[in-house]
């Protein structure tokens, strides 16, 4: 195991050696042949910087507003699942690292810890991704716990109609361990078709901005904006659901 962690590398080398397998497998895996998950690293690499010279660089300032509230710089933590499948303190770790760094976290409907808890373990801002559940009241209690524990925002997956071919996560077995709770998802429930009205309803009662993630067509963020979106996020869902999508960078 690397003694001494510099870049990000060095912490996937690590996670590699110390996770076991199927965990591993888990979080690094992508979808299918996982040529999208190839391709957002390699459409990342070829970004080029052109940097200026001879500028006063002495005091820099990367502070940004987002839907009025002031962040130190316009880096966010992106929701991920079943963290304590991972770490024994799974998304309370997370949310303790993002307060040290002063960074927002987006705690993902899979969470495996409440989100009372996480706003406990925070002194910064939380943002919170949702699934629209088969249930609509379940939708909204989810919502209004959120919003109840600080949450400034919501997050709405709009890219995931079904839960995509993971070759990966079936060669290594990956299955949820029996006591593994899981707060905001009903699992096993089959997966409502998300329309635009799903979107009005949740504006009809969400006292937070809503943003839609998972936008990759410029047509749908000019929808988005129309049906009153808040923001949209630029997603491929990480490459895990449907290989073959552009680089989100792109």
């Amino acid at each position: 195991m690397t003694a001494e962690m510099f870049s990000l590398s060095d912490f996937e080398e690590c996670a590699r050696e110390k996770l076991p397998h199927v965990a591993y497998e888990y979080v690094a895996g992508g979808a299918a042949d996982e040529l999208t998950l190839r391709w957002n690293r390699e459409s990342f690499d070829r970004m080029r910087l052109r940097p200026r010279v001879l500028q006063d660089v002495s005091e820099l300032d990367t502070r940004v507003t987002l839907f009025g509230h002031e962040l130190p710089f316009p880096i966010l933590l992106a929701p991920t699942a079943y963290q304590r499948l991972l770490h024994p303190e799974g998304e309370l770790a997370t949310a303790r690292g993002a307060s040290a760094a002063g960074a927002v976290y987006v705690v993902s409907s899979y969470t495996t810890t409440p989100i009372e808890e996480i706003a406990r373990a925070t002194t910064q801002p939380l943002w919170f991704q949702l699934y629209v559940q088969p249930d609509r009241e379940f939708t909204k209690d989810v919502v209004q716990r959120a919003e109840a524990a600080g949450c400034r925002a919501l997050c709405v997956t709009v890219d995931l109609a079904s839960i995509g071919v993971r070759n990966r996560h079936q060669r290594a077995g990956f299955v949820l361990p029996p006591e593994m709770k899981v707060y905001y998802m009903m699992l096993g429930a089959q997966r409502p078709p998300v329309t635009w009205k799903d979107i009005d309803w949740l504006r009809s009662f969400a006292r937070v901005p809503v943003l839609l993630k998972g936008i990759l067509n410029p047509d749908d963020a000019e929808l988005a904006v129309q049906n009153g979106a808040s923001g949209v996020i630029v997603s491929n869902h990480g490459a895990r659901d449907l290989d073959t999508l552009p680089a989100t960078i792109d």
